[in-house]
């Protein structure tokens, strides 16, 4: 059997792409390889802190949420103790009021007392300088005299 031209020209060819197979497969697979190693492990580190980030960022916002509901909390509270303030001031001012008025009505009784018994005695005073005058002229008209003091008078007539 003889092989012929084109056949050796085959086998060459398929030699030499085995050859050219076994360089890439033992110089430039292992070099392909790390790359591609070097590159999943980035890809693994990229995903594990992307991991990390948003597990950061879910605790972050668990905790500013429940840093918003204690705010929260503490402005109702804030709201409720301001409303039960407020309504004791109004109490204390209609309680404060209400003293004055009622101070204001004691004094205005007194003063009113005060100037009715001035008055009263002014009065008096004068009723009794009148009536001693009466009598004095009737006491006259009869021919006897009498002297009446203010003071009798006062007590006459009271």
């Amino acid at each position: 059997m003889t092989i012929s031209n084109m056949a050796i020209a085959e086998l060459s060819v398929l030699g030499s792409f085995l050859c050219f197979l076994a360089l890439i497969i033992k110089k430039v697979w292992p070099l392909l390889v790390s790359r591609l190693d070097e590159h999943i492990e980035k890809v693994k580190n990229q995903i594990d802190s992307a991991e990390k980030l948003r597990e950061n960022s879910a605790n972050a916002l668990s905790q500013a949420n429940q840093v918003s509901l204690n705010i929260q909390d503490e402005v109702e509270d804030y709201k409720k103790r301001s409303k039960e303030r407020i309504e004791q001031l109004e109490e204390e001012n209609r309680r404060y009021i209400q003293n004055l008025k009622e101070k204001a009505a004691l004094s205005l009784s007194a003063q009113l007392n005060a100037e009715l018994s001035k008055q009263k005695d002014i009065l008096l005073d004068r009723l009794a300088d009148l009536i001693a005058e009466r009598l004095s002229e009737k006491v006259k008209d009869q021919s006897c005299e009498a002297i009446f003091s203010k003071e009798d008078l006062k007590k006459l007539v009271q």
